[in-house]
């Protein structure tokens, strides 16, 4: 066990030299670059900016002032509502009267949109509530 953990802490000293090893080599080859070549450097460097001033363009420039457009949109095609409503009724019977019901009618809330004829309806609660007082007497 003990051998393992030498082995261990040699073998990370030695990666860690060589990690600096190489950082100190490579840096001072980034130096011995730098000092060779700085001639070419400054001139990159100056050639660029050169560069950059010939890519910039003036432009024309105007003062905005808040204002109102007008701008019209003809355009064709189909609306949808938001809101789809279904409409059922609680008692089956026949509508009574006119109703003429068209795109684009607008309606409130409580308007009456049908009118359902119950006689139908009334007689069978009329015959169950007088089956109802026959079993009372």
């Amino acid at each position: 066990m003990k051998i393992r953990k030498l082995l261990i802490i040699i073998v990370s000293i030695i990666i860690l030299l060589m990690f600096g090893l190489v950082s100190y080599v490579s840096y001072d080859m980034g130096i011995s670059y730098g000092e060779q070549n700085a001639e070419e450097i400054r001139l990159s460097r100056t050639t660029d900016s050169l560069v950059h001033k010939e890519m910039i363009k003036s432009v024309s420039v105007i003062k905005v002032n808040n204002s109102d457009l007008q701008s019209e949109i003809s355009s064709s095609g189909r609306v949808v509502s938001l809101n789809n409503i279904n409409i059922s009724s609680e008692v089956s019977g026949k509508l009574e009267g006119n109703f003429s019901i068209k795109k684009g009618t607008k309606f409130r809330k409580g308007d009456v949109l049908f009118k359902i004829k119950n006689t139908d309806v009334k007689l069978l609660a009329d015959a169950k509530k007088s089956n109802f007082m026959n079993l009372l007497s």
